[in-house]
């Protein structure tokens, strides 16, 4: 069972909710997560956001990188 993460302030339990939360706090847009991730289109990253698709997990790291968060906690929310 995922556990959550904490982002501002917040303990987060599922991958859309830290992406969206977390890219916000940060100030980034969905076309700068989509490049740091290596995907081509920004769609796919709204997609992430409403819970339809789901990153695969050899993009954990750089997701991990460009949110700043621990690679590791990433991964083991999205497995």
């Amino acid at each position: 069972m995922p556990f959550p993460i904490q982002v501002g302030g917040k303990k987060l339990g599922n991958m859309k909710e830290i992406l969206k939360r977390r890219r916000q706090e940060l100030g980034l847009l969905q076309p700068d997560i989509a490049r740091a991730i290596g995907v081509k289109s920004a769609d796919f990253i709204s997609l992430v956001e409403s819970g339809q698709r789901s990153i695969d997990l050899n993009r954990i790291p750089a997701l991990a990188r460009i949110l700043k968060l621990n690679p590791k906690d990433l991964v083991l929310m999205a497995i």
